[in-house]
Order: C-alpha cells, then structure tokens, then sequence
C-alpha cells in the first residue's frame, strides 16, 4: 500500500487516504440504504446495500467494499454477508452481480433470485460507472437485498429507478472514488486487503514422494533424481497434451491447467468452469460439479497414479516409493509477482500413496466427488 495519493495539493500513501475513501463510499451506502428502507413498507424486506469495486487487475472479480444493513435484516442474511460477502472477493462467474453486469442485452437494473445464496435473498443491482477520457467506464456496482419471503413488500422497480435518479449524485460519486481508487492501485483487491472468495474456481492436486531423504541417502548413482526428474517429464508433457486439445483421454472440458514444481513433488491447478463454482457442495446445483469430478477429475486421478506406477516401477522395480495425494477446492489468483495465490475452501481427498486401490474421501468430498477405483 505505497501508492500515493493527493489531496489538497498534498501527497499522502495510499494505506492512509483508503480508509477516507472507504469511509466515504461507507457513508453514501448508508445514504442509498436508508432512502430504500424509507420506501419499503411494512413488514420490512430491505436487508441491505453493497458497494462493490471492479478491479483492474483481474476482470473476473469484484471487491465488496462498502455495505449498509437494515436493523431488520433476518440473522441468518445478516450472518452470511458477513461471512461470505463483506471485504471479500466476488467471483463474478455464477454470481447475480456478474450475470447483471456482463448482460449488455438487458441494461436496466431489475431483481432477481441470488445465485450465491439461492434459499435467500432477491437482489437488485445498480451500475457504477466514472468518466475516463470523455467516456462512461464501468467500475461497479451498487446490490440491495430483500427478503424473498416478502416480495410483496418490495418496491416496484419504478420506484427503485426514480430513486437512483433522485441520487444520481450519490452514484458518480461512488464511481469517482471506484475509479480514483483503482487508479491508484491496480492490484485493489489486494491493495484493500480484500478477503478471498468463499467461491471456489480451482482444484489443486498436490503429489510429493515420501521419506525422499531416505531414497537420496547413499544413492550414489543418481538414481532417485534421474526417477523424480523423469516422473515430473511425464506430468509435464499429460497436461501440455490437455491443454492443447491433444489428449486421447476424455479430458474436454479440461484447459488451462498451470503445473509447478515443488521440490520432491508437483501443484497441479485445474479451473473449474464457471458453472461448476459453487459456495458449498449443498448448493441446488452443485451436481454439476460432482458430474465434473466423476467425468473429468476421477479419471485424471486415475491416470497421475498410473504415470507414477510406471515410472517408480522402471527405477525401483522391487521397492517403489511412496507417494501422497491430496485434492483440494480452493480459490486461486494470481499475486503481483505473477505467481498464483489462494486459499483452500474444502479438502476432498488424501491418497496416502500410489499403491491403494481406492482413494478414501471426506464426507464434503463425496458430495462433489463421486467415489472411484484406481
């Protein structure tokens, strides 16, 4: 947080003029917050306002960095925005937020059902957009939330747009502070501190050797490097295979996987398509990504596993190595450095080495999952 800032003439850092700038887009959500809340009739089914940045690093993510609560908010809403939304990163994909702002078909805002938390609530978005170079730029957005058990109570949508009218100024100035924000700091979401995304795009297979020490000790020869190098060689060339379209197995839906070293052992990222990402696996449509590891993941497993067999077989043909698994869901991005970074959500399976004939998963794992024979 070193980018600096003028105000006044003076130039201060950025870690100092932030929290004016979120302090202030705090106090306009406050504003739009309440004229909505004043318009909503009893019983009340205003919930909240948030105030979400995009960033200019990253297209697929949006930065939840201002909200404002009705004091009747339900708990439970109240508890999964805190938990899930407030100072996280958005994942746009299978998001009412990024369904809203990527539809240029249908620019008016309008409600719908949210998608993260499908039991509650109905969301209505509004557009953030500043002036660059002449020009209106999207940087935002502005969400409410309302009790989908008393839609009846809800504001009509021209009531909705005759307030954003009557608050015009209230948005640019949101927009305004998006955009100085951004400009200041191109990595934002970072800059601020945001939390990751509950929402998982990723999974992570991390395989390693067991008691390497033990293999290198007395290995005159060379024989474990010459193993571990040549183990790595086929991973490599499996998913350069994948990514190009020029694998013979059923990987179609498999593109983009990043594979990096890490020492006796290897990361495999794998993207989970946007429509595969859910908040948790007992969301309603979360099959789709149990169909994704049954169809796309299991037999990839399957065929790490037979690599490795076949490898420690040609250099260890009496004794092979051991050699661990774990499958992770988590979020991943790319830091400054331009290495990825993130956070795992949910641990599906530890397969403690290449010899077992079944790998054992977590109760959450099955859920996404489906059990399969090595």
């Amino acid at each position: 947080m070193k980018t600096p800032s003028e105000r006044g003439g003076e130039m201060i850092p950025f870690a100092d003029s932030v929290e004016d700038d979120l302090g202030h887009a705090g106090e306009l959500a406050l504003h739009l917050s309440d004229k909505i809340a004043d318009s909503t009739p009893r019983p009340y089914a205003y919930q909240s306002a948030v105030v979400f940045a995009l960033d200019p690093s990253n297209p697929h993510i949006a930065s939840a960095i201002a909200k404002a609560e009705s004091p009747y908010a339900p708990f439970d809403a109240h508890e999964f925005r805190r938990y899930n939304i407030d100072r996280h990163r958005i994942l746009l994909a299978n998001t009412a937020l990024g369904q809203f702002l990527r539809d240029t078909s249908n620019p008016r805002p309008h409600y719908t059902q949210s998608i993260m938390n499908p039991e509650q609530p109905f969301v209505y978005t509004e557009r953030l957009t500043a002036q660059v170079d002449g020009a209106p730029k999207l940087v935002g957005a502005v969400q409410y939330a309302f009790d989908s058990e008393k839609l009846e109570s809800l504001p009509d949508s021209d009531t909705m747009e005759r307030l954003a009218r009557e608050d015009g100024d209230i948005f640019r100035a949101l927009g305004h502070t998006i955009q100085s924000l951004g400009e200041r700091a191109h990595f934002l979401s970072r800059s601020l501190e945001m939390e990751p995304s509950v929402i998982p795009n990723t999974l992570a297979l991390r395989w390693d050797i067991q008691d390497s020490q033990q293999l290198t000790r007395g290995d005159g020869n060379g024989r474990y490097e010459a193993y571990l190098d040549h183990t790595k060689e086929k991973m490599f060339t499996l998913f350069d295979e994948i990514n190009e379209g020029r694998s013979k197995e059923p990987y179609k839906f498999l593109r983009e996987i990043d594979i990096h070293d890490r020492g006796d052992g290897q990361s495999i990222l794998i993207p989970l398509p946007p429509a595969y990402r859910f908040i948790e696996p007992e969301h309603p449509n979360s099959y789709k990504a149990r169909m994704f590891g049954t169809n796309e993941i299991a037999p990839l497993i399957r065929k790490i596993i037979e690599t490795q067999k076949a490898t420690a077989a040609r250099y260890y043909p009496h004794y092979p190595p051991n050699v661990r698994f774990a499958v992770d869901v988590g979020y991943v991005e790319n830091s400054p450095s331009g290495l990825p970074a993130g956070k795992v959500l949910s641990d599906i399976t530890k397969i403690p080495h290449a010899g077992m004939y079944k790998a054992s998963f977590s109760d959450d794992a099955k859920k996404m999952i489906t059990k399969f024979e090595q």
